[in-house]
């Protein structure tokens, strides 16, 4: 059981609108671990995995496992996404609630055809970033629903963005970054006719950083929701241990190595240190959580 003082509530709206709402080319940069870069140099530029790190080798058995995985996971017909979403429907059990569910299935179905990289990576952080509130906050179980709910969505903002940029093999632009860091403001503006504030929240929130240099509200420390934080590292474990148009997936080992460079800074250090302990002490079952 993890005690940490960073595991707080959802901030206040108040409290959240006083940080700017904008934010610049230059200090969206600092500090960002795990985000596709741009062409320019790592000293004035965002830090993607494979800029600074070596590639792994053909042999690495640990990254041949989880290709094989991933690759028996493609091939089910089932969607995560249509049982998570049957499963908040009945929990709420609202007509309401039913209707929204039939808008949410559709969204993701919509961006698993414009995308199938960016919803099977969404299953994934679903998954964990519930494994890891559970393990974090055991009794509330509300919580837990909440963050599988906006974990599954996080991304759905990026069904707004082109997919010439979206897609894009090599590095983006700075046009082209600021195109990609609107999706986290516009799967929160898709999203609040149809979820609660709170769960909406952890979709904006989820690439706040800790030291207040994410985006889009700059928020910082307990002004994250809870839900957003937990999103965040898990979505940054999994993109980094996972294949994208322009990069190869690195080890799990190495993902560890990188959220602990950021841990404090990019993000929350106790859910850091509790996603670490979960891989590390179920490492066969969490990789086939991954890949299921």
């Amino acid at each position: 059981m993890h005690t940490i003082h960073t595991l707080s509530a959802a901030p206040s709206a108040e409290r959240a609108s006083t940080r700017p709402s904008t934010l610049t080319s230059s200090n969206k940069a600092v500090g960002a671990f795990g985000e596709r870069s741009s062409g320019s140099s790592p000293e004035t530029w965002t830090g993607q995995f494979d800029d600074h790190l070596p590639l792994l080798r053909e042999d690495d058995s640990e990254l041949l496992t989880r290709q094989a995985l991933r690759r028996r996971a493609r091939a089910r017909i089932a969607n995560d996404y249509d049982c998570v979403l049957d499963d908040w429907a009945v929990a709420e059990s609202s007509e309401t609630s039913r209707t929204a569910r039939g808008t949410l299935v559709a969204l993701m179905h919509d961006l698993k055809a414009k995308d199938p990289i960016t919803c099977e990576h969404s299953e994934r952080v679903a998954r964990l970033a519930t494994s890891l509130t559970r393990r974090l906050l055991p009794e509330d179980a509300a919580l837990a629903s909440r963050v599988r709910i906006a974990a599954l969505l996080h991304d759905i903002g990026k069904l707004h963005i082109p997919a010439k940029v979206l897609c894009k093999c090599g590095h983006l632009t700075l046009e082209e970054m600021d195109i990609v860091r609107q999706h986290p403001e516009i799967g929160a503006s898709t999203l609040e006719a149809v979820l609660d504030n709170e769960t909406v929240d952890m979709v904006l929130s989820h690439h706040e950083h800790i030291d207040g240099h994410g985006y889009p509200r700059m928020l910082a420390g307990n002004d994250i929701p809870l839900g957003g934080r937990i999103i965040a590292v898990v979505d940054a474990y999994d993109a980094m241990t996972s294949n994208r148009p322009y990069r190869d997936e690195l080890a799990s080992s190495r993902a560890i190595e990188i959220l602990r460079a950021g841990a404090g800074t990019q993000w929350d250090l106790a859910i850091v240190d509790a996603l670490i302990e979960m891989v590390q002490e179920n490492a066969p079952s969490v990789q086939r959580r991954l890949a299921a």
